[in-house]
């Protein structure tokens, strides 16, 4: 390509030089044929050098699967080389590597029986393994193809009768003809089997069909017992609570304290008059004399009460001066003070609240680690107490924190509103001369 572009920078300079004033038309026309051709030859030697690649890239993947398949014979030839050099050291502990390797099979088999209760007598000899692995696959067999037998079933109310039962895979279902009741039996193979749930007529019928025709729908758990026991184990609330241990106390009670506290105040908050500064203000901009500013505050006194009947007061009997605008500073902060007076406990419950969750939960995570340093972690049901706890307060934790961050801001916001009120009507009462 590079040589390619030289030749073309040649023939321009070389066309440039030999260029004469009077045939620049014939010239331009040369040099636009001669780039034509030289972008035509360098596009085919392009595609060319494509071509090329693409042979030489087939013919490498050829050479590297047929190195490979070398490799591969190169290296089974080798390992029969080995053998054939192979001591009587290394030939007996290589059979001793099949004869372990052999009765490791031969225990997984025998687990395999056992695990599935399969009938086979356990001390069996090396001899028998094949016995024991034809009456395992009879057994397999026979669970799939079900058929009805009968056994001995407890019902639901406790009788022990011989029923028709049919196994298919891990369900378990028992009918009764003579009473048309049928159920799924749950019991492992050391006691009797017993109806744990009955059906109900739709299923019975249905379970009824299956018994006498071999075709019908049958009905079962699909988690095979565990969504009842799980709902067995859900528990009531107090259980739950005790769940999360003795830091569930405070966090209760943080709980329970900001909802008495939310409750009065809520109803205290409600229960406060209707600030209404119209009237002051009518008053003001009325410009009325002294006499008569005095009755309208008189009159406006005798419709209010609490707060704004106190800052009416303070008004009638004093003159403006310093002194009134000090009191009614004063009564101010006095009505602030009652009106958001335990409001701080709530906002404190909601910051505390989450804290002791996770306090808890270090509890927690500390108990379920040194119960698996005692018991190892194998066993869900030891640690089980740790996690419980863990998990409990911080529930419980972010179930009084919430709320109580809610109505916190919802009260904070209702009393800061009604303060803003009284200090309106303040400012406007403190501008009231009742001077004659």
């Amino acid at each position: 390509m590079k040589h390619y572009f030289i030749c073309l920078c040649c023939l321009l300079c070389s066309a440039v030089i030999h260029a004469q004033p009077g045939d620049s038309t014939s010239l331009d026309e040369e040099l636009l044929q001669r780039i034509s051709a030289a972008k035509q030859a360098l596009e085919n030697t392009q595609q060319q050098l494509g071509r090329e690649g693409q042979a030489l890239n087939t013919k490498l993947s050829a050479q590297q699967r047929k190195v490979q398949s070398l490799r591969e014979k190169a290296a089974g030839v080798q390992r029969l080389a080995e053998e054939k050099t192979l001591g009587l050291d290394a030939l007996q502990t290589r059979v001793s590597q099949w004869r372990a390797q052999s009765q490791y099979q031969q225990h997984l088999i025998a687990a395999y029986v056992e695990k599935h209760h399969l009938g086979v007598n356990a001390t069996v000899s090396t001899a028998g393994n094949d016995t024991r692995v034809r009456d395992a696959v009879a057994r397999v067999q026979q669970l799939l193809v079900p058929q009805w037998q009968d056994t001995e079933v407890v019902l639901q109310g406790g009788e022990v009768v011989g029923v028709p039962m049919l196994a298919v895979g891990p369900v378990k279902v028992a009918f009764n003809p003579s009473s048309g009741e049928g159920g799924l039996v749950t019991g492992n193979y050391s006691e009797i089997p017993h109806i744990e749930y009955a059906y109900n007529k739709q299923n019975a019928l249905e379970v009824a069909d299956l018994h006498r025709s071999g075709n019908g729908l049958l009905a079962f758990d699909p988690t095979l017992g565990n969504a009842h026991q799980l709902h067995l184990n859900q528990g009531t609330v107090v259980s739950h609570l005790e769940k999360g241990g003795v830091w569930a106390l405070p966090i209760l009670f943080f709980g329970a304290l900001a909802l008495v506290i939310a409750l009065v105040k809520a109803v205290q908050l409600l229960r406060l008059p209707k600030v209404s500064d119209t009237a002051a203000t009518r008053i003001r901009m009325a410009g009325t004399d002294a006499k008569n500013t005095a009755q309208a505050l008189e009159k406006m006194s005798a419709n209010t009460r609490g707060a704004q009947n106190d800052l009416i007061e303070i008004v009638l009997k004093n003159p403006a001066s310093g002194l009134r605008d000090d009191l009614l500073v004063a009564c101010l902060r006095e009505h602030r003070f009652r009106i958001e007076r335990f409001m701080g406990v709530v906002a404190t419950s909601a910051a505390v609240a989450p804290l002791l969750g996770l306090l808890g939960t270090v509890s927690g995570m500390i108990t379920t680690f040194k119960m698996m340093t005692i018991f190892g972690a194998g066993d869900a049901a030891t640690v089980s107490g740790g996690i419980s706890e863990a998990l409990v307060t911080t529930e419980l934790g972010l179930i009084v924190a919430i709320p109580s961050l809610v109505v916190s801001a919802l009260l904070t916001r209702k009393a800061q509103s009604y303060n803003n009120q009284l200090e309106t009507l303040a400012i406007k009462l403190s501008k009231l001369d009742l001077r004659s």
